[in-house]
């Protein structure tokens, strides 16, 4: 995606579904290039452990479709953990609800629309 905007990958975030083993539905946002860690999310959200939920439940749960998962706007509201840089970043592209339509705003606008929790949620 970063490529095709012509945009730095860095700045190109992702948004991911996982469940924690108390069957809570949590929301991460990190850097495209970046791999979530599951165990840092779950240390995050206070929860034992967590995964990824299965792509055939992500437009049930979100109703947005693998590729197109916005943190904005989910079917109902999740807990949403973005990475600690974010509010570091003065512009931010995420998905905009389908595959290769993005939304271009500032990394605290979208910490503050989300009303998310900054948290290490990447791999090092």
């Amino acid at each position: 995606m970063a490529g095709a905007l012509g945009l730095d990958p860095q700045i190109v975030w992702k948004t991911l579904v996982s469940r924690t083993e108390g069957n809570e539905v949590l929301l991460a946002c990190l850097p495209g290039p970046a791999q979530l860690d599951l165990k840092a999310l779950a240390a995050a959200a206070g929860a034992k452990r967590c995964e990824l939920v299965a792509v055939r439940e992500i437009q049930a749960l979100t109703g947005y479709v693998r590729g197109g998962v916005c943190p904005l706007a989910t079917k109902k509201p999740y807990r949403t953990f973005l990475h600690l840089t974010l509010p570091l970043l003065p512009q931010v592209s995420i998905s905009a609800g389908q595959r290769g339509l993005q939304i271009l705003l500032a990394g605290g606008d979208l910490l503050r629309a989300t009303s998310g929790s900054l948290a290490e949620v990447i791999q090092r």
